[in-house]
């Protein structure tokens, strides 16, 4: 962690400070988690991976609409 803070703290030294800071969770309440586990008769808490997976592939489409400048402009950089 110390490493990835120090990381960070350089890009921001070379690009400038950050604009925008965005927090993304998981919800284990997204329709794609509670379709599947309906349909195997299935708890949250019995397919944990089930709700990383989904998460991923959620955080990696709003960091390529993000990317894509788009929703706030041009992107220098992104860090997470």
């Amino acid at each position: 962690m110390i490493q990835n803070y120090q990381d960070a703290m350089a890009i921001c030294g070379w690009i400038g400070y950050l604009d925008v800071f965005i927090t993304f969770t998981c919800n284990h309440k997204w329709p794609e988690v509670v379709d599947f586990l309906n349909m195997h008769n299935l708890r949250p808490e019995d397919r944990s991976d089930l709700s990383c997976r989904i998460f991923k592939l959620k955080l990696d489409h709003l960091l390529k609409e993000i990317k894509k400048g788009e929703v706030f402009g041009e992107v220098r950089a992104c860090m997470w």
